[in-house]
């Protein structure tokens, strides 16, 4: 069984990723450009890994959050640090891998370009996904050979706390790739939502719009206080 995962971007993004799929047994090969981020995401890892085994909060602004997660089960983390390589390799990065999930920078050219790349490195098979908010696939998998095996997987930041994935394909993502990736989502203990086609702001960024565009209406419109929208929200 192919348990390889290749993380493209190491940032607080690919950082969580990293860490939700070593904590579930998968080993995982870490890229970045640069050896000082890789080293400072390690560190992330490390500390993220810890607070999942001691059952604590993140350190992150996450209002009402109770972690759900169940403790460490039979791994301590040096086992699980252990699953990770680190690289500035991008073939290296993908030898070998099943999935591939890119966390980089918000730019169209950029994803762009790195996509192509890991196309062009990867195996035939090798699912590849973006962690981007804002950009539909198919604005960056438009001219690729093997463009049925790319998506959008876009989690809820942060990721290791709020297990909330949204799965949005481009026109020609097939549906073995949607398939397959919700059943990854699910063994890494996230909650994957699938969409059937793309839409400008995907679901979440669209639903939440909605609230926070009445929420402030109401405040605006001296219905309620801003405490007590809050308040609302909170208990939604």
């Amino acid at each position: 069984m192919n348990d390889k995962v290749a993380i493209i971007g190491s940032g607080l993004i690919g950082s969580s990723w990293a860490t939700l799929f070593i904590s579930h047994g998968y080993r995982v090969s870490l890229y970045d450009i640069s050896t000082d981020q890789l080293d400072k995401s390690y560190a992330l890892i490390n500390d993220n890994l810890n607070k999942l085994k001691a059952g604590q909060k993140c350190v992150m602004s996450v209002r009402s959050f109770l972690l759900q997660e169940k403790k460490l089960l039979d791994k301590c983390v040096e086992e699980c640090l252990q699953l990770i390589t680190k690289t500035t390799d991008l073939k290296e990065a993908l030898d070998g891998a099943f999935y591939a999930q890119e966390s980089t920078c918000e730019s169209l050219d950029f994803k762009k370009k790195v996509f192509k790349q890991l196309e062009e490195l990867s195996a035939p098979t090798c699912i590849l996904a973006s962690s981007t908010s804002t950009i539909p696939a198919s604005k960056f998998t438009e001219e690729l050979q093997h463009r049925e095996r790319c998506l959008v997987a876009h989690p809820v930041n942060p990721p290791l706390f709020l297990k909330l994935v949204e799965l949005v394909p481009a026109p020609w993502t097939s549906k073995t790739t949607m398939e397959e990736s919700k059943k990854l989502m699910q063994n890494i203990g996230q909650e994957p939502v699938s969409l059937t086609k793309e839409v400008v702001g995907f679901a979440v960024n669209r639903i939440q719009f909605a609230i926070l565009s009445e929420a402030w209406r109401l405040v605006e419109d001296d219905v309620m206080s801003a405490e007590d929208v809050d308040k609302v929200i909170m208990w939604l």
